[in-house]
Parts: structure tokens; C-alpha cells; sequence
């Protein structure tokens, strides 16, 4: 979401990569990263990746943010995302 500055981009991105992590666990290492950490990895470098191209495409002068941009409803930094992510709560623990 603070990549992004947009939630329903970031929603659209975090389906993005549970998609790709379904499709693709074949190619995991476990003996170069834990799962965590190669999750964490393709999230921020397909919202680096994302946040390039919707530049690219005059996205963020054309929607104008608001003081707060950065919190969701919720008043949390995921906004609506987190609940997405709370069956996922044990996942992410260590």
C-alpha cells in the first residue's frame, strides 16, 4: 500500500502475487531463503514494478491524492487488505 498509494491497486496486487506463489512453489529454494522472505521479495519488487508503469502513465497526477492517502478506512497502513490477510496471520508469523 505505501508503494502503491492506492488501495485497489494494492488489493489488485497482493491477488497478483497469491496467484503467482500458487502457480509457481515449484521454483521455491528452501536452501536459499525461507518462504517468507522469497514472498516478501516478489511483493515489493512487482509494487516496484507496478508503481513504474501506472508513472509511466500519469496515474498519480491524474488521481490527486488527499491528505491520508496512505491509510486505508481502518485507519491501518493495509486498509481493507488486512482482512484479506488475517487467514494468512499464522503464515506470516515466525
Amino acid at each position: 500500500m505505501r508503494i502503491l498509494r492506492d488501495d485497489s491497486e494494492a488489493e489488485d496486487l497482493l491477488q497478483d502475487v497469491f496467484l503467482f506463489v500458487h502457480r509457481n512453489c515449484t521454483i521455491f529454494d528452501s536452501s536459499k531463503a525461507a518462504v517468507r522472505s522469497w514472498i516478501v521479495q516478489i511483493t515489493y519488487h512487482r509494487a516496484i514494478d507496478r508503481r513504474r508503469y501506472l508513472n509511466s502513465r500519469h496515474f498519480y497526477t491524474r488521481h490527486a491524492a488527499g491528505p491520508g492517502w496512505h491509510r486505508g478506512s481502518t485507519g491501518s497502513t493495509l486498509g481493507d487488505q488486512g482482512r484479506w490477510l488475517r487467514p494468512y496471520k499464522d503464515f506470516w508469523t515466525p
